[in-house]
């Protein structure tokens, strides 16, 4: 949970309260409030590493091309 304390964790992630979950908060429904953050909950779900695992394994690959 160090991430919580990082300065930019409330430019990029979103907490709900317990009761919550992030797909309950109607993030996606097009309204006028739609929210861009991430939800925190996501990160604590376990394909969370995988998919950053991932994206990072592109980002070099991009990188190593130019």
């Amino acid at each position: 949970d160090r991430i919580r304390d990082h300065p930019d964790f409330d430019h990029w992630f979103i907490e709900y309260p317990e009761d919550t979950t992030w797909m309950e908060a109607d993030l996606f429904d097009g309204g006028e409030t739609t929210e861009n953050r991430i939800p925190y909950e996501i990160l604590k779900m376990l394909e969370a590493e995988d998919v950053y695992k991932n994206h990072l394994n592109q980002l070099h690959a991009n990188q190593k091309r130019l």
